[in-house]
């Protein structure tokens, strides 16, 4: 993260700079640059655009679905066909890796063609200021995005989306949307002055302040109420737009004041600048108050700004070139698929040598010996493995489609199903992602509609756009009851970035007052305090004094602790005598001697879905962990309203003062993460990662993207970046955690079909191959004709097909579930011998009691044939369920079917006329009566087994605990 660490740092210095001296140093100015010296600087820095990471030509699509591990498995077994001359099975194996590789490359570019369906429509145009020649005046025009260049003079309305790396040179109640960003849900104010900031921590934002330190409660204090406010509007209080109460309105600062107010503790504001960051480490440069980024947008106001990076070299794609330079690492789907593609080549490297010596010494024929060994290679291998697991992941795709969930890479299907834990920003995930107003409250801390009401005069009666906070205001008051005659407005004294306040200034209706004015001033705490020298108390004014000030801090602070963004209302009466000649003319001045009315908390409120979402994905087995750039507060009010105990808050400060090591274990016992930037959160996911857990992302900004990319399973909304769509494994139409619910679900029936083909397929492949090498060592003839051991696995593998479409019990997916092989290999070595003791029992019936072998050899194999399948199409339907199979547990009708299909196939073609070339023979009725004993035995036994490897009491968790508590569960 170097060039991105570097790229902040540059940008700070920019933002550090006096305009004139940032203008120098780009050689522009305030008129902009001539068309010459743009077409110039457009030749030398290229387009401004941000390369994307793209998919790449169809080609290398194909060849990463080629490159899977299990396909490796095939190739090396279709290497080992070649040596024989087996073009057949050369034929058969290619057949089935082209098969898997064509389906997962086409269900993969599908999901990638509805993404690109999915791309949001961006502002293509900038006005930028530019100049025909050096003696030609500055014009405003419309020009392409990917035609700006470092220097261009820009300017900023609000719906703009920021074109480049911007510093301000003028501003003018600029507001701007930086949550794809810094992940901030609130309005973030920004100005070209450098005045009253600290350097690049010092952007002033709407609300949020750092919460002071809280005071011990007092008795004063402690009148603030517990819960938030009821909806409705009380009888004795006066509707939207009514004067105030008259002990309120008339003449305030003439009324009489109360004292005897306990004394004193000089309340002052905290600093503006934020916290210097950890270890001198460059801040997050959305914090800067005169830089404005790529990727961004203008809620409000107008300004001026100078381009000072494109393309390549914006914040935005320093993030991108970080994720395309470093290679993703890799996912629970990726290991674990791996993991049991070693084991069965290391299977089949063990048992080929084995077999081609015990055949070799045995006949004295080598030739035979190495072609026998070849046979167990390929026996040894479930070649229909990548196809059923291919086949597996597709139909979750199609049917997550169908939820409302693309899938972008196949195996994360099983990633998101394996998923132990799940990072989310809690804005538009956890909230609503609008502020409310849940508080208006008077100095002590009580429900006051008098707050309320003034607030609403304010915010309905300023001038210009009104923000999200003012949305809220009026949506609130209107709420509670009709609106009541309306203030007439007089004058304004508009927000600005060193007050942090703005003021309306009305006369009361009918003339109730006149020729009196009532200031309505609402803005910063601090701010608007610092020019009150009164508070309104049950409708009296009373003296503001250094006690009553710490008592007022300590409001705004245990509000402030429960997570609210407060804002303050004061009001003054102004006398129509006291401004003779400019009565309706208001300054600055004018904001003083004010009467502190009381506090207006915001919040965004929790969505109604998400606590019913996090309690079935608790239910679930799925930590949730709250990842923001969000206030400690914040985020940690929005847990408890969802249900989650955030316990301590860490923020991004404390992250970077810990190593890799320290933060791991931080990591995995802390719920919410607040003022976290993009590295920050990377390096969560990270290390969750390194402390064994599974983990998935859900983001959208491109301050997400990093995460995304560290995930095991990334995701997505379709409203998201186009970095953070493209970094992204899986999107949800919905930004709903109910829909992600129904996401892990559909992976874990995924996980475990795949795993009955898996588990099935290698343990009686396993027993099948020691059998025949049994065979080798002791029978003087094959046991088996090479047709007939074709016919049964192509029925065998054929009635698999339908594992896709069988029904998963309950059990199943309740809980996180991963790839263990050494839980299948402990399997596959009890539950493989198990067959070939039941195989030996069916040969000892046919050698000893129909008397097969020597002139009846196709006996022998007849039987041998018709015990093996269906042995094997039984003991799939044992070990696809932890029940009783056919009682507890039925399997879907597809696969009823399917492996019903193959018995019937199986127990015919013995009688069958156009199977004669087989070499098969009919078979007497004693064979079927002492074959069904031996059947009943293995199954009884086998289902014993499985209960050894999956118990009832391990939990549903058990494959995530350890393979050692639940070797069955893979």
């Amino acid at each position: 993260m170097t060039l991105l660490t570097d790229r902040t740092a540059e940008l700070a210095a920019r933002g550090e700079q006096p305009v004139l001296q940032v203008l120098r140093g780009l050689d522009s100015g305030l008129r902009g640059l001539t068309e010459a010296e743009a077409a110039a600087r457009l030749e030398r820095d290229g387009e401004n655009q941000i390369a994307r990471l793209r998919d790449g030509p169809p080609g290398r699509g194909l060849a990463t679905a080629f490159r899977a591990p299990f396909l490796l498995v095939l190739m090396v077994l279709d290497v080992v066909l070649a040596i024989s001359a087996d073009i057949g099975g050369v034929l058969a194996i290619t057949g089935m890796i082209a098969i898997a590789t064509v389906m997962r490359f086409w269900q993969e570019r599908r999901s990638h063609r509805t993404v690109e369906a999915l791309r949001a429509l961006v502002l293509t145009t900038a006005t930028v200021v530019r100049r025909a020649d050096e003696d030609s005046g500055p014009l405003a025009r419309e020009l392409p995005v990917d035609q700006l260049v470092v220097g261009d003079v820009v300017r900023l309305a609000a719906g703009d989306l920021i074109p480049a790396d911007l510093r301000l040179l003028r501003a003018k109640d600029l507001f701007l949307d930086q949550s794809l960003l810094s992940g901030e849900s609130m309005p973030v104010g920004k100005h070209a002055e450098l005045s009253g900031t600290a350097g690049v921590g010092g952007g002033a934002r709407v609300l949020g302040f750092p919460p002071r330190q809280r005071q011990p409660e007092t008795d004063w204090a402690a009148a603030r109420p517990a819960a938030d406010q009821p909806a409705t509007r009380s009888a004795s209080t006066q509707a939207l737009g009514q004067p105030p109460p008259s002990a309120a309105a008339a003449s305030i600062a003439n009324q009489p004041q109360r004292s005897g107010v306990a004394a004193s503790i000089a309340g002052r504001p905290p600093p503006r600048s934020a916290a210097p960051p950890a270890f001198g480490s460059p801040p997050h440069p959305c914090d800067h108050p005169a830089l404005c980024l790529a990727g961004t947008h203008v809620l409000s106001g107008t300004a001026t700004a100078v381009v000072i990076a494109t393309g390549p070299r914006t914040y935005l794609a320093g993030l991108g070139r970080e994720l395309d330079g470093g290679r993703r690492p890799a996912t629970a789907f990726d290991r674990g698929v791996s993991a049991v593609s070693w084991m069965l080549l290391r299977f089949m490297l063990v048992l080929a040598p084995l077999v081609f010596a015990v055949s070799g010494l045995a006949t004295g024929s080598w030739h035979r010996a190495f072609l026998f060994s070849v046979a167990v290679a390929v026996g040894i291998t479930p070649e229909m493995l990548p196809v059923v697991v291919t086949t597996t992941l597709a139909r979750g795709a199609v049917t997550m489609a169908r939820r409302r969930v693309i899938v972008k890479r196949l195996p994360a299907i099983q990633d998101l199903g394996a998923m132990d834990v799940l990072c989310v920003d809690k804005t538009g995930t956890l909230t609503e992602g609008m502020p409310v107003l849940a508080r208006h409250i008077d100095a002590r801390g009580r429900p006051d509609e008098t707050v309320l009401d003034y607030a609403a005069v304010n915010s309905l009666l300023q001038a210009g756009w009104r923000n999200s906070l003012d949305e809220a205001v009026v949506a609130h008051a209107e709420a509670l009851g009709p609106a009541g005659p309306a203030w007439e407005k007089v004058d304004e004294v508009p927000f600005d970035f060193s007050r942090r306040r703005m003021s309306v200034i009305v006369a009361a209706p009918d003339g109730a007052l006149a020729p009196d004015h009532v200031i309505v001033t609402k803005g910063s705490v601090e701010e608007v305090v610092q020019c009150c020298t009164s508070v309104l108390d049950d409708g009296l004014a009373v003296p503001l004094d250094p006690g009553l000030r710490a008592r007022i801090d300590d409001v705004a602070a245990a509000e402030r602790a429960e997570g609210l963004r407060l804002l303050a209302v004061a009001i003054r009466t102004v006398p129509g005598a006291a401004r003779p000649g400019r009565p309706h003319s208001y300054s600055l001045a004018d904001e003083s001697d004010l009467t502190l009315v009381g506090f207006l908390g915001f919040t965004d409120p929790a969505k109604d879905s998400a606590v019913a979402a996090l309690a079935e994905l608790a239910a679930r087995g799925v930590a949730v962990k709250v990842i923001t750039g969000d206030e400690p507060a914040a985020a940690a009010r929005v847990c408890r309203d969802v249900g989650i105990d955030p316990g301590a808050v860490v923020d991004g400060r404390t992250l970077s003062a810990l190593d890799d090591t320290a933060l791991a274990a931080l990591a995995d016992r802390t719920t919410v993460f607040a003022k976290t930037d993009p590295l920050a959160k990377a390096r969560i996911v990270h290390a969750l990662r390194r402390a064994g857990r599974t983990v998935g992302y859900l983001g959208d900004g491109v301050n997400d993207a990093p995460a995304l990319h560290a995930a095991d399973v990334g995701l997505t909304v379709p409203e998201a970046t186009d970095l953070a769509r493209e970094t992204a494994d899986v999107i949800l139409l919905d930004k709903d955690l109910t829909v992600l619910v129904a996401g892990v679900e559909e992976g874990r029936r995924t996980f475990a079909n795949s795993q009955k083909y898996i588990r099935a397929a290698t343990s009686s492949n396993f027993g099948n191959v020691l059998s025949v090498t049994a065979a080798a060592a002791f029978l003087p003839f094959l046991p088996m004709a090479p047709i007939q051991l074709l016919v049964q696995n192509l029925l065998y593998d054929l009635s698999q097909l339908a594992l896709p479409w069988d029904a998963v019990d309950e059990d199943q997916i309740a809980g996180p579930r991963r790839w263990d092989s050494r839980g299948l290999r402990r399997f596959v070595l009890l539950a493989g011998p198990l067959s070939s003791l039941f195989d030996l029992a069916t040969w000892s019936v046919l050698r000893w009691v129909l008397g097969a072998g020597g002139s009846h050899v196709s006996l022998f194999q007849t039987g041998w044939f018709v015990e093996g399948l269906l042995s094997q199409l039984l003991a799939v339907h044992i070990i696809r369920t932890r029940g009783l199979p056919f009682f507890s547990s039925r399997a879907a009708l597809p696969v009823l079917l399917a492996t019903g299909l193959a018995m019937a196939v199986g127990l015919a073609l013995p009688f069958s006329m156009a199977v004669r070339g087989m070499g098969m023979t009919a078979l007497p009725v004693l064979y079927f009566g002492l074959l069904a004993l031996i059947l009943l035995a293995y199954c009884a036994l086998l289902q014993t087994v499985k209960l050894r490897f999956s118990p009832r009491d391990d939990g549903v968790g058990a494959s995530v605990r350890g393979a050692d508590q639940a070797s069955f569960e893979l």
